[in-house]
């Protein structure tokens, strides 16, 4: 069977919990046989785990098939490394293409090749060429390092950073109803105020439970340098924020534009912010909020929690970045509405396991699901009929509690 190793490398600079900067992949062809070789484009010869020149020939071409790439990002840049053997006379040439062999760079080996389209798969390909019908040239093995960012990973980091700050703001409004104030932290630096605020939140409230499981912690750029998570207490407010690697974004139309005495959140800075924020100056956006008929998922104008709306019209709360991606869910699919849209779907608190063949149905708390006895969904007036499916991910970020009986 065809020897093929795919070997990520992803550079890590400081804490980074997620796939933020750019990627170096590895694809390695040995030429046991041709299943990875486009034969439609290829006449030379593959035997015994090498590449040659084709019989009764003096020069063959071989092509590879497309070299894919399924994570957000694109390719930008690859090359090519060889262990070849070559006759006095003898030359091998070799190229890269990003357009699916429409067009190619020719290349040396170990050069990187910087493609003016990126895309999300590449193919290389090789001319042998051999002095004469008894000399020896060939290929034994190839490898093709490329490297995975452009304007799409850009793009999926922010809808990440975005995510974790919407969440830091809903545990800093939780942590206020409790406590009646907002969390006073004073660090010296962006890194310092994160950790201070984190070792806040994480700690239990009067229920027993976190205002926030963990905190998420920065996310590396493209360019690999760390995008600082900030938060800035103003006594009576607060505002958590960071720069966005694309301007872009559909969200920077949606996020808080002010200039306080310490922070500028004008784009690309994306903020969130709570109770009363003082600024010196202030852009004011006119934020287009959608008028739609049947929309999936929902959001309320200046607030940060989103929304899924079931098949029966239900809206249930995504609890977490994790859940909402692990749907295959975009940012850009939440429509913005007028907070009095939100009135219009009662809650979805039923929920049950796609697949349970028992069809078991929970009741969902804070961060907490329990069975329902008969006579607690009687006493309730609750119907079983408007549970709603979920999938493993977002029944598992649900602790289970006592039975409600």
């Amino acid at each position: 069977m065809l020897r093929i190793s795919i070997i990520i490398t992803v550079i890590i600079l400081g804490l980074v919990p997620f796939f933020g900067n750019a990627q170096t992949k590895t694809f390695t062809e040995d030429f046991d046989y041709t299943s990875q070789i486009d034969t439609n484009y290829s006449a030379a010869k593959v035997s015994g785990g090498r590449a040659w020149v084709a019989d009764n020939s003096l020069s063959s071409r071989i092509e590879s098939t497309n070299i894919s790439n399924w994570s957000s990002g694109d390719i930008e840049k690859a090359k090519i490394s060889a262990t070849e053997f070559k006759s006095d006379g003898s030359l091998i040439i070799y190229y890269l293409s990003s357009d699916g062999g429409k067009t190619w760079i020719q290349t040396g080996l170990d050069s990187w090749v910087t493609f003016s389209k990126p895309s999300k798969s590449i193919r290389w390909a090789a001319v042998i060429t051999r002095a004469s019908a008894n000399s020896t040239t060939y290929i034994d093995s190839l490898k093709v390092e490329y490297q995975i960012g452009g304007e799409n990973m850009k793009i999926s980091n922010d809808g990440r950073r975005i995510s974790d700050l919407r969440n830091v703001a809903d545990a800093v409004n939780s942590f206020y109803k409790d406590n009646r104030f907002y969390p006073n932290v004073s660090g010296n630096t962006a890194e310092t105020r994160w950790r201070q605020l984190g070792d806040l939140l994480v700690q239990p409230n009067r229920s027993g439970f976190a205002y926030i499981f963990s905190m998420p912690q920065p996310l590396a750029a493209v360019s690999g340098k760390i995008v600082d998570y900030d938060y800035k207490y103003f006594g009576n407010g607060y505002i958590v924020f960071a720069n966005l690697e694309s301007l872009g974004s559909w969200e920077l139309e949606y996020d808080l534009d002010i200039i306080t005495s310490s922070v500028d959140c004008r784009d690309p800075v994306y903020c969130v912010s709570g109770g009363s924020v003082p600024s010196k100056e202030a852009e004011v956006k006119e934020v287009p909020v959608k008028p739609v008929s049947n929309p999936r998922l929902i959001r309320a104008l200046g607030d940060t929690k989103v929304y899924y709306i079931t098949q029966k019209g239900y809206k249930r709360h995504v609890p977490s970045a994790e859940v909402f991606l692990s749907y295959g869910n975009k940012w850009s699919d939440v429509v913005v509405v007028d907070p009095s849209v939100l009135q219009n779907y009662p809650d979805n608190n039923l929920i049950y396991l796609q697949g349970d063949p028992q069809k078991k149905v929970f009741y969902v708390g804070y961060k907490s699901k329990s069975v329902l006895s008969k006579e607690a969904v009687s006493r309730r007036g609750l119907s079983l009929d408007n549970a709603a499916p979920v999938n493993r991910t977002e029944f598992n970020y649900y602790a289970i509690d006592l039975p409600i009986l």
